[in-house]
């Protein structure tokens, strides 16, 4: 995991941003299943990719901004600043941990890498804050919910080989490489 390090600034990094903040809200409302308590869905994938060519600041402020774009698109039961805060710091996670990160389908270590990302994200979101949100909204004990977002940590080896099939292939695409790595 690489320091606070984040993608200068420029139009090009703004238009991608954006472009990926809206597949973003697209991914996350479209390929999301579950109830309003659990849910599971495919957003995680733009925000790896997200944080591979921004860096953790600017995936943090993306995630955040498609938070709030999300809820006001196509949010169903308004808007709580609890799930942006904690978008805010998942899309910091994604960009410390996969940041200008090298990755190779037949490295054991970085198997192993992206499976210590992937439950840190899911330990921090899904299980804490998303848990501690939903605690809050419908005014019920946190251990309640727990129980019922604990299953949902299934996805960690999913979501793992998902990112390895994703991110070391477009890693190996000349015109994406100069942005990911």
């Amino acid at each position: 995991m690489k320091s606070f390090r984040m993608a200068k600034l420029n139009l090009r990094l703004v238009v991608l941003l954006a472009i990926f903040v809206a597949l973003d809200v697209i991914v996350g409302t479209f390929l999301t299943f579950g109830t309003n308590i659990v849910q599971v869905g495919f957003s995680f994938i733009v925000n790896t990719v997200i944080g591979a060519f921004a860096g953790s600041l600017w995936t943090g402020i993306a995630m955040g901004i498609g938070d709030v774009v999300s809820t006001l698109l196509f949010g169903h039961f308004g808007y709580f600043p609890g799930f942006t805060f904690s978008a805010i710091i998942v899309g910091i996670i994604y960009g410390l941990f996969f940041y200008k990160k090298q990755l190779a389908w037949n490295s054991w270590k970085d198997w192993l890498y992206v499976l210590i990302a992937v439950a840190v994200i899911m330990l921090v979101d899904t299980v804490f804050f998303n848990t501690l949100w939903v605690s809050i909204l419908y005014h019920n004990p946190f251990s309640v919910y727990l129980m019922t977002r604990l299953p949902l940590l299934w996805q960690i080896p999913f979501r793992t080989i998902v990112i390895m099939v994703i991110l070391p292939a477009l890693q190996r695409i000349p015109s994406i490489k100069k942005w990911i790595l």
